[in-house]
């Protein structure tokens, strides 16, 4: 993972332009195998105080103190906001050569066949036996 961080001042306060890219390696959540998912994120920071301060236009808080300010904690936040949110292979196809990926491929096919639900198909013979 590569960080560009750029510091400046915008109306007194500490401002932060960050440039993200690198590769994360996560858990594909259709086959459960890992995927490499690529990152690239730019975020214009601006450093509060407090979560309750109001913040200018095109800036995203940022809250700590500028003159202590953690480097570790700025980027790991955006790496976090920059993260997707369901991680899946780009292509289905590296899901299905895994086994866990037939299994998907098996329940998905299940589905397709099993889509009409009729809970109350066999009510007439239940009612019927308890009459004899």
């Amino acid at each position: 993972m590569h960080a560009h961080l750029q510091f400046g001042f915008f109306e007194g306060r500490t401002t932060v332009d960050i440039a993200l890219e690198g590769v994360v390696v996560l858990a594909c959540q259709r086959c459960l195998k890992p995927c490499e998912c690529s990152l690239s994120e730019t975020e214009q920071v601006i450093v509060v105080a407090t979560d309750t301060d109001e913040v200018a236009g095109g800036y995203e808080p940022f809250v700590g103190d500028a003159e202590s300010l953690s480097l570790a904690a700025l980027i790991e936040e955006q790496v976090l906001l920059a993260l997707p949110l369901v991680p899946m292979h780009d292509d289905e196809a590296e899901c299905r050569k895994s086994a866990s990926g037939k299994r998907v491929a098996k329940v998905e096919a299940e589905a397709v066949r099993d889509d009409v639900q009729r809970p109350f198909a066999n009510l007439r013979d239940l009612l019927g036996k308890d009459e004899h």
